[in-house]
């Protein structure tokens, strides 16, 4: 059964957990392969830190052709930070990526999807940081607090500031990407791909989503067992799944296809 018909654009959250071994380049250079087999590019949100402790790996992602954007200096949600503060490491830190990528740094995605209306200076705050585009909404309520902006625009949209933001997909109540598309059969996988919008569609995965061989723990950040379990359930399955997607008429990274939008059609959200 192929999981979709419609083109997409994939993007990866490069990002990893405390208290383990780190893996992330190990399994990030299996997902690149991939993508260099089937000539296909990405966009990838790293985490800044990451910058620091793993420079190769940054090169690797931009040597392949592939859009480099911003998952958050580290990975604390935004309500974390004060607006001054964030603004401030978040020049510098797209600076250091860029100079190791050799490309202008033009996306962010929140950590978490953690863009909501208590964080309204968000936007702006981007904007004044350089960045043409956010992926960082999710427009539906979700159990997690904080993850989510209800009544936000479902497909592409702009921010007062001019700033494009394309939120997340949602099906059932819930993203499309990451565990959701291990945690369920291929029949409602395929399902779920249908929900995405016809305008700057994408998924969303991470690299442990696909990394078999880590011992399970209780993760950090985490409610504990339960929650734990899920994020390590079925991750053998996300290499025949990426495999699958990457058959299909896969769009550019997300840089290039803001580019190709046509902004004054765009509704503008103010929040």
């Amino acid at each position: 059964m192929r999981l979709a018909q419609d083109p997409f654009t994939i993007t990866i959250d490069v990002e990893e957990y405390e208290g383990g071994s780190s893996r992330v380049e190990d399994v990030m250079d299996s997902i690149l392969d991939l993508c260099e087999t089937s000539n296909v590019q990405i966009t990838a949100f790293v985490v800044g830190e990451l910058a620091v402790k793993y420079p190769k790996l940054i090169q690797r992602i931009a040597n392949g052709g592939h859009e480099i954007a911003l998952h958050g200096i580290n990975h604390q949600t935004i309500d974390k930070w004060a607006p001054k503060d964030f603004i401030s490491e978040c020049k510098s830190t797209c600076s250091r990526l860029s100079d190791l990528a050799g490309q202008k740094i033009y996306g962010f995605r929140a950590p978490l999807f953690s863009m909501n209306p208590n964080t309204s200076w968000l936007p702006d705050g981007l904007s004044e940081c350089g960045f043409s585009y956010s992926s960082s909404v999710v427009p539906i309520k979700q159990l997690r607090s904080g993850t989510s902006y209800p009544g936000a625009p479902k497909t592409a949209f702009l921010w007062p500031s001019g700033l494009v933001e394309l939120p997340a997909a949602t099906a059932w109540g819930l993203p499309v990407g990451g565990a959701y598309l291990r945690l369920f059969p291929k029949v409602l996988v395929k399902r779920m791909i249908h929900h995405l919008p016809k305008i700057a569609p994408w998924i969303y995965l991470h690299p442990y989503d696909f990394d078999c061989d880590e011992p399970f723990r209780v993760l950090p950040g985490t409610s504990g067992q339960i929650e734990s379990r899920v994020l390590f359930f079925r991750r053998k399955v996300m290499k025949d799944c990426l495999q699958e997607f990457l058959k299909n008429n896969i769009e550019p990274p997300l840089i290039e296809v803001v580019k190709n939008l046509r902004l004054a059609d765009l509704t503008t959200f103010t929040g």
